[in-house]
């Protein structure tokens, strides 16, 4: 088809199909779908011209009579890139072939399930703080050079050790008091007023979600802006427990209000944060290890897909629909962009 583009060739065994077009002068398109055949007879190849269309709705209904999406992709124009990997994802055939011709990025692939979502769940660890200025356990920045820090947050040293617990966690206290929500902190909380975030857990424990507007999170491991007796429940303020005061109900030894190692997870949090991916059709993590159980069994009741956003490997990474290495505010300010400028 003379002075016409390919917009997309696909190939098999019985020979191929192209979806061609011509840009006009407004730059708008006109298509046409062109068939190469083969016989296995004399009459040689069929070659057959469609007649001409001018929208890509129409374009598609030359070719969806045929299985195109389970052929051989050979090429893409880059205008249309992004519509034929829509098309082609939906049919679920060769998406690795696919993704790979349409040049899709893991960024335009996440962007692209966001919002498509329409029950989008969340789930974050350290790394989602740690742009904050918040070190996570593996950090070498002030007492994690003293103490091990799981060591030092498990329940044993709260009841064998207490000085050392306290003196952990009132440095943590005081330390939070000077760090403020990152970006993607900030993202997610519009995303969750948006509707696009139905759904927010987190492992963290410093409150920087609710800091930069986020409501109703759930916090598998607790929180330190809040402080309890350890032996009769009674609550406390963090000033008391930063300057060490006994409980004024019973004279016990104060905490924060956080599930340590060797403790249960609350179990309503659990709960409904269990129901809520397992209803999902797409579950985000970001910037967690998942090496601590419980929580590292959640991504295997995910309804939908799931994709982890870490900066380092996890155990489980072969299993993720997609995984994105990098930082949790750099990825989520690329995705929102992509989704701002997609609406436009």
């Amino acid at each position: 088809m003379k002075n016409w583009e390919v917009i997309l060739s696909v190939a098999g065994e019985g020979g191929g199909i192209q979806l061609c077009g011509q840009k006009r002068d407004d730059g708008t398109w006109s298509f046409a779908r062109y068939i190469n055949e083969l016989t296995f007879d004399d009459a040689g190849p069929i070659d057959a011209h469609s007649h001409v269309v001018h929208t890509w709705e129409e374009a598609l209904e030359l070719i969806e009579s045929y299985p195109w999406t389970q052929l051989s992709p050979q090429e893409v124009h880059p205008e249309f890139r992004l519509h034929i990997w829509k098309e082609a994802e939906s049919s679920g055939s060769r998406l690795d072939q696919w993704r790979d011709i349409c040049k899709i990025s893991d960024i335009e692939l996440l962007t692209d399930w966001i919002a498509s979502s329409r029950y989008m769940v969340v789930l974050t660890g350290a790394g989602m703080s740690t742009e904050s200025g918040v070190p996570d356990f593996r950090s070498q920045k002030g007492l994690w050079t003293k103490y091990d820090p799981f060591a030092v947050s498990h329940i044993d040293m709260l009841e064998k050790d207490y000085p050392a617990f306290h003196e952990f966690y009132s440095y943590r206290m005081c330390e939070l008091k000077k760090v403020q929500p990152n970006d993607g902190h900030k993202i997610l909380s519009r995303w969750q007023k948006e509707g696009i975030v139905k759904f927010l857990a987190t492992q963290n424990v410093e409150n920087l979600h609710q800091h930069a507007g986020s409501t109703d999170v759930a916090q598998l491991h607790g929180g330190l802006e809040t402080v309890q007796c350890h032996s009769c429940g009674s609550p406390a303020s963090t000033d008391s427990f930063i300057e060490r005061e006994s409980c004024a109900a019973c004279g016990g030894n104060l905490r924060p209000n956080i599930t340590l190692f060797g403790e249960m997870l609350p179990q309503d949090i659990w709960n409904r944060t269990f129901e809520e991916i397992a209803k999902s059709d797409l579950l985000l993590i970001i910037g967690t290890s998942l090496q601590v159980s419980p929580v590292n069994q959640l991504p295997k009741e995910a309804g939908g897909k799931v994709v982890v956003l870490n900066l380092d490997e996890t155990p489980f990474d072969q299993d993720f629909d997609l995984v994105i290495r990098g930082k949790a505010g750099d990825v989520l300010r690329q995705a929102e962009r992509q989704l701002t400028a997609s609406k436009k």
